[in-house]
């Protein structure tokens, strides 16, 4: 424990060579004071050594072996580390080095445990790949010229062995984000986009609970099917599903309102359940982590004046008029409104709307002189002149359509 200690108050204070001279002593006394820890050593002992002025590959590397001697049950997590470890520096060929030593199928019981080691091995060594792929592409770039055959060659075998490592990894459910983006990128890069769509399909099927698998469908979706908007809202609206909070949310918003806006100009008449948009939006500002966006508050206040979503709007509020005032349109909350006057003064115009002239918020921010000039008078304008509502008041009790 006073060993311990020493290290901490050392890394605390950034005193990199005490830290370094401690964790010396710590790895020489390993195996005989603290076998169990290896762990919590193997990740101080990076740190230090990333930051110790005088640390040198080799240092590392000595510390490192006495590491594995005396943890080589756990060789494989200790190799996860390293090789994290040798990407984040940029030592791809030594990366490349820990692998070819075959470190994983020493010392281990082949469990449960020992497949998920090796799946993310697969995966380290994909993105090892990956990362010389990017290097070659750079240098490509940088030159502006076609490669030559040789250095073309090894370009392409760097891409397919990436994607085979990748592709490999996302054969096992989970959350292998980083295996996806970075085959998109490859496949993309080659215009393989059939092959990027069956994968990304695949990851859904693998992962039907995962919401960044549904939105990395939805951005490939929206670059190559911009059209396919039945599709697109479909995928969004399981974004929503798994996290009505997420920033996509405020897409499917604006698609099924432009759905909705296309069916009034060619007279048709509207859908079955037109809550779908006022429903979604209305989750986003019930938010304190999303409610901020002024773009979510114009695009409120405009389906409040275009007069589409009546009785939605009526059955969103119903449930909220009890609550809103005294959180979303809180009175107090207006003192911090000076870096923010457009979003304050988007919100504002939208409780008057919503609560009539007697709104306590939009009386608040005007007191309070937080707005500049130009949003002071927008909002004193709404307050002064007779309110647009829809027909029927807003907070009118009714039943939900």
């Amino acid at each position: 424990m006073p060993m311990m200690c020493a290290i901490r108050d050392a890394m605390l204070d950034r005193d990199w060579e005490s830290a370094g001279l401690a964790v010396y002593h710590l790895v020489n006394r390993l195996n005989d004071c603290y076998p169990y820890f290896w762990h919590i050593w193997w990740k101080i002992m990076v740190e230090v050594t990333r930051n110790h002025p005088d640390a040198t590959k080799a240092s590392f590397d000595q510390m490192l072996r006495k590491i594995k001697i005396v943890t080589a049950k756990d060789i494989m997590e200790i190799l996860l580390d390293q090789l994290q470890h040798l990407i984040n520096e940029g030592r791809l060929d030594d990366a490349m080095e820990a692998l070819s030593e075959d470190m994983a199928t020493k010392h281990v019981n082949k469990d449960e445990r020992y497949h998920l080691m090796t799946i993310r091995i697969a995966a380290a060594e994909g993105i090892i790949h990956y990362a010389f792929w990017k290097r070659k592409l750079a240098q490509m770039n940088a030159h502006g010229s076609a490669m030559l055959a040789p250095d073309k060659r090894e370009f392409e075998m760097y891409a397919l062995k990436a994607v085979s490592f990748f592709q490999n990894v996302l054969d096992t459910p989970g959350p292998w984000d980083i295996c996806v983006r970075y085959s998109c990128e490859i496949l993309e890069e080659q215009g393989e986009f059939e092959q990027m769509s069956q994968m990304l399909n695949s990851y859904i099927e693998m992962n039907p609970n995962h919401g960044n698998a549904y939105k990395f469908l939805y951005y490939f979706l929206k670059s190559r099917e911009p059209n396919n908007k039945k599709r697109l809202i479909s995928v969004l609206k399981k974004v929503a599903r798994l996290n009505p909070y997420d920033d996509l949310v405020f897409d499917l918003c604006l698609l099924l309102h432009e759905k909705e806006q296309k069916r009034i100009r060619q007279k048709k008449p509207p859908t079955a359940n037109r809550m779908g948009p006022v429903e979604y939006l209305f989750d986003l500002l019930d938010s304190e982590i999303t409610n901020h966006r002024e773009d979510y508050w114009r695009l409120l206040l405009s389906f409040i004046e275009e007069g589409i979503y009546v009785k939605p709007l009526k059955a969103a509020w119903k449930e909220r008029k009890s609550w809103w005032p005294h959180y979303v349109f809180r009175p107090s909350s207006v003192e911090y409104g000076a870096s923010q006057a457009t979003l304050f003064m988007w919100r504002g115009m939208c409780s008057l709307k919503l609560m009539g002239k007697g709104s306590l918020y939009a009386w608040s921010l005007l007191e309070a002189d937080v707005l500049d000039p130009e949003s002071r008078d927008k909002l004193e304008s709404m307050r002064k002149k007779d309110i647009a509502l829809p027909e029927v008041p807003l907070d009118e009790d009714v039943e939900s359509p």
